[in-house]
């Protein structure tokens, strides 16, 4: 059952990642139905990161999202999808989260877990989002850090916006949509 603290709390964290104010979050909250409110839900198993979570990075400071939410059209049709980095409830780790848009409403795509291994003390994230645009990007493998292996690109060519995932001030990839599989490929960028 959900109680009141609990409503308050995931409001706060909401407003403090995605920078809404807490009052308009609890209104919004109130004026959607129940339809609209659980098509936004977490995939089972996985929760947004508190503000303390979000706060221990202070290179987070500089996004309005806390690189920790990104939003565009990532399979081309035309509708916003939203990319989450996210807590698991189920194992000490983070993960990355798309509420990918298709012809039935919104479908929830697990593209990455990171497991933090059993003696982790921090549930702060490692990790880091945020929009990859449109354009030509030199790969790491294309910058000569190793060989490019069969399908790895020397340069990836984004026709939609792709997803950057990284490790402040360590390494760096791009998820993209490829339209073939219906899936999301990772090519890293730099090591």
């Amino acid at each position: 059952m959900i109680n009141k603290a609990t409503v308050l709390r995931a409001a706060a964290n909401f407003s403090t990642l995605y920078g809404i104010g807490l009052r308009t979050v609890l209104l919004l909250s109130v004026a959607l139905s129940t339809k609209f409110a659980f098509s936004a839900e977490l995939p089972t198993g996985w929760r947004v990161p508190t503000a303390k979570e979000l706060a221990a990075e202070p290179l987070r400071k500089k996004s309005p999202t806390r690189n920790a939410k990104a939003v565009g059209d990532f399979n081309g049709d035309g509708t916003p999808d939203q990319a989450y980095q996210v807590i698991s409830r189920k194992f000490c780790g983070e993960g990355l989260v798309v509420r990918l848009s298709s012809p039935k409403g919104f479908t929830w795509k697990i593209i990455n877990q990171i497991d933090w291994g059993k003696d982790c003390t921090s549930s702060a994230l490692d990790m880091g989002i945020d929009l990859a645009k449109r354009g030509d990007y030199m790969t790491a493998c294309g910058k000569g850090y190793w060989e490019c292996g069969i399908n790895e690109p020397k340069v990836l060519k984004l026709k939609m916006p792709g997803i950057w995932h990284f490790r402040f001030e360590s390494a760096a990839s791009i998820w993209y949509w490829d339209h073939k599989s219906k899936e999301f490929m990772q090519v890293w960028i730099s090591d």
